[in-house]
């Protein structure tokens, strides 16, 4: 009486399952415990198990109410605990339609880098500057295409340091075949030759290398900081230079159309200005410059002997030229105060009622032939369609097609403002635009200007300097791109190592040869995204490198080259290679692509190349960990 039948009593305790395996073979170890929502109630496995429970008290209902009770906990246990180590090895089933917030709170951290054991304390290149789509390469060039991942870098040359080793050395040591830089991971054969990690050729060290400039010794070449930093700068000598270093150089384009005039964008950007005008980047050469336009070009000039700023009006724009060169682009500490009351009353003087046209093309030219002697920034600031004058656009947009899948006019109307980023880029001119637009203005066909001169595009469109919320962007992002760093006359090449190549470039610059890139200006916030091939076997290497060197000149006059080295694992299996996926990195890199594609095919091409690139990586994880379809 009230005793179950046999087999019916509570199963013995059950025992927690081990971890998973420890050390390199298992998954990498994260933080990914509480990182994303945990899984409604209603889920299939907790649905069968409440299932199986309700249809056992029906069948035993009173004799059997202490062992249900025994059995639901049990089983509740084994619940959780699955759902754990399903959510910690990543197999965890998620209802997108009951949880649509699936993102993590927080950045994700990149998949731990674990090098052989003689680099393995050698200081890597942080994530933040320099990282690869998956930080073990894959050994054969048929591993990758099985993975279906893409392979690329992205990175940051220019990015904010808190610390940053600088050198300045009568000799940098480069190898003498592929002209790498010497860094934490070449192997030293004896204490006067090196071998490069990326060619692999046996260089002849100096004899200044083996000096320690910090215990002021001479001794063992390790401690030098070109070995124990994997990102440093270098103070160039004379042999860097093709011309003298450049000064700072900012000229600042204003439309002032009645579009302009109505936005009100002039007050906000000139206040901005006044208030930054002892931040901007530079020495005692640094110059400034203004130029206005509408249908007409205005230039201001602020040379000796004038107490104020005087206005003169080109009225041609189809045949512009520069009424007094070196008046329009004066010395920022001698003319300190013109300037000042230039930028109080440019806003009053372009109050009043304006013309509908813009002569942005005209602008253009005057500033490219105002700049081309020195190099610097244009800064252009944009609010409709340029309408006259060279490079005179029209409207593409149909307005009845706004609500259509396809977007249409992604690519240029003309080539007019390419071929001017290219003249611009030849003379170390960067042109950056701030388009504050109200209605249809081309960006595919502006954006051109800043493409191909490695310039940047700011867009804020529907500005109302009235909207406080919209004038407080505008003043904030203009503060960070007028105070940030600055880097004059740049060129970026990324070495690496043999067997693997790079294939695309993606970002705003010019090819100038094969792997050289052309970058007028550099700026902490520019990055850069770059496709790869494995050409050839990487089975005999025990790890890969990376190295990009940014020649520049900075903002004070110094030719510098800032060095970034990245060394990564080389894997042979397929789940080696899929646990080493770096998110991030992917998805940067695949929006890079994407967005060219866009420019190039057409909107829904690129969208649902990046939805096939999706379905493939997470097919072929699938078979990696044979996974149920």
């Amino acid at each position: 009486h009230g005793v179950p039948p046999a087999g019916l009593q509570g199963p013995p305790p059950v025992s927690v399952p081990p971890g998973p395996p420890s050390g390199p073979s298992g998954p990498p170890k994260g933080n990914m415990q509480g990182r994303y929502p945990q899984m409604p109630q209603g889920n299939f496995g907790n649905h069968q198990a409440n299932m199986g429970n309700a249809n056992m008290g029906k069948q035993y209902q009173q004799p059997l109410q202490y062992g249900q009770q025994q059995l639901t906990q049990q089983m509740g246990q084994l619940s959780v605990t699955k759902q754990g180590f399903d959510q910690l090895w990543g197999h965890q089933a998620v209802d997108l339609m009951a949880c649509r917030q699936i993102l993590p709170e927080y950045p994700e951290d990149p998949p731990e880098i674990r090098l052989g054991h003689q680099f393995s304390d050698a200081p890597n290149c942080s994530p933040d500057i320099f990282r690869c789509t998956v930080n073990k390469i894959p050994d054969t060039n048929s591993l990758l295409q099985k993975s279906r991942l893409p392979l690329g870098i992205l990175i940051h040359p220019f990015k904010d340091l808190n610390h940053l080793p600088v050198i300045q050395c009568t000799t940098i040591v480069r190898c003498r075949a592929c002209r790498t830089y010497i860094n934490p991971f070449v192997y030293f054969v004896d204490a006067k030759r090196w071998k490069c990690n990326l060619c692999y050729r046996v260089n002849d060290l100096p004899e200044e290398f083996q000096y320690d400039p910090v215990s002021k010794s001479y001794g063992d070449p390790t401690r030098r900081p070109e070995i124990k930093s994997a990102t440093i700068e270098f103070i160039a000598p004379g042999e860097y230079m093709l011309r003298p270093p450049q000064p700072a150089v900012y000229l600042f384009l204003l439309d002032v159309s009645q579009i302009a005039r109505d936005s009100g964008y002039l007050q906000v950007v000139c206040d901005t200005l006044r208030n930054n005008l002892d931040q901007l980047p530079g020495d005692a050469r640094t110059q400034v410059g203004f130029i206005c336009y509408d249908a007409h070009v205005h230039y201001y000039l602020m040379s000796d002997g004038l107490t104020r700023p005087k206005e003169m009006t080109v009225l041609d724009v189809d045949d512009v030229f520069l009424p007094s060169p070196e008046s329009l682009l004066v010395n920022l500490g001698e003319r300190k105060e013109l300037i000042k009351e230039l930028l109080t009353v440019l806003p009053q003087r372009h109050s009043g009622p304006g013309v509908p046209a813009c002569a942005l093309g005209a602008a253009l030219q005057a500033a490219y032939k105002l700049m081309a002697p020195t190099g610097g920034r244009i800064t252009v600031f944009q609010t409709c369609l340029p309408n006259v004058g060279p490079g005179a656009l029209q409207p593409r947009e149909d307005p009845n097609a706004r609500s259509s899948a396809d977007v249409q006019h992604l690519s240029p109307a003309t080539d007019f403002y390419k071929r001017l980023a290219l003249d611009c880029s030849g003379a170390q001119v960067a042109v950056d635009l701030f388009l504050l637009n109200s209605q249809y203005a081309d960006l595919a066909t502006l954006s051109g200007m800043s493409k191909f001169s490695a310039g940047t595009v700011y867009h804020v469109p529907l500005f109302k300097a009235s909207r406080s919320w919209q004038a407080d962007q505008l003043t904030r992002m203009l503060t960070r791109y007028l105070t940030r760093k600055i880097g004059f006359e740049a060129v970026m090449r990324v070495r690496c190592t043999r067997g693997i190549t790079i294939h695309t470039f993606h970002g705003n610059f010019f090819v100038r040869s094969t792997d050289l890139l052309s970058l007028p200006n550099v700026s902490p916030d520019a990055g850069f995204g770059m496709q790869l091939t494995i050409e050839e076997s990487l089975s005999d290497l025990q790890q890969v490198c990376f190295q990009a060197a940014l020649l520049y000149t900075s903002s004070k006059g110094e030719r510098r080259i800032r060095v970034h080295t990245l060394a990564l694992p080389v894997a042979t299996s397929l789940t080696d290679v899929l646990h080493a996926a770096d998110q991030q990195c992917i998805i940067g890199l695949l929006s890079k692509m994407a967005v060219d594609r866009c420019s190039s095919a057409s909107l829904p091409e690129a969208r649902e190349a990046l939805m096939n690139v999706a379905v493939d990586a997470l097919a072929a994880h699938r078979l990696a960990q044979n996974l149920p379809p």
